[in-house]
């Protein structure tokens, strides 16, 4: 995996947890800063994919970077195949996906970083350990590609 950064001598604009709320994130992602989402892009709000959408087309356009969320990863190992609990949130962001996004997602959120340092700072979702301040963001288990559950 290679490890996601931020421009440098880029403004940026960070971006907590969208929960699927497309809305209010297209208003956030509204700027010509260099986006860094915080994770937790899906469940919960009622435009997971549309959230998804835009996060990818940011990362396609070297725009924007998110950094991996529980509740993002909970939803690509539901579609890799993944023994989880599908609490009916899950459920709810997975039924909206088209076939696209649900082989995509897998993929993106497996590259997504755990955290990113961008000179002084460090972005992540939650929990901080002083050991991120001297390692790269790990390898987080997520298969990379699709099994049979994403075709």
């Amino acid at each position: 995996m290679n490890p996601a950064s931020i421009p440098a001598g880029t403004k940026i604009r960070v971006v907590g947890d969208v929960h699927g709320d497309a809305t209010a994130f297209a208003y956030a992602i509204a700027t010509d800063r260099f986006i860094v989402q915080l994770g937790d892009l899906v469940d919960h709000g009622p435009d997971s994919a549309g959230t998804l959408r835009m996060m990818f087309d940011m990362v396609d356009a070297g725009r924007g970077l998110f950094i991996l969320g529980n509740h993002d990863l909970k939803l690509a190992r539901a579609l890799s195949g993944d023994q989880v609990r599908i609490e009916p949130v899950v459920q709810a962001s997975i039924d909206q996906l088209d076939d696209e996004l649900r082989t995509r997602v897998p993929r993106m959120v497996a590259a997504a970083p755990a955290w990113v340092r961008h000179g002084p700072a460090l972005f992540v979702h939650g929990g901080f350990h002083t050991a991120m301040l001297e390692q790269p963001s790990p390898d987080h288990g997520l298969r990379s590609g699709c099994s049979r559950m994403c075709t």
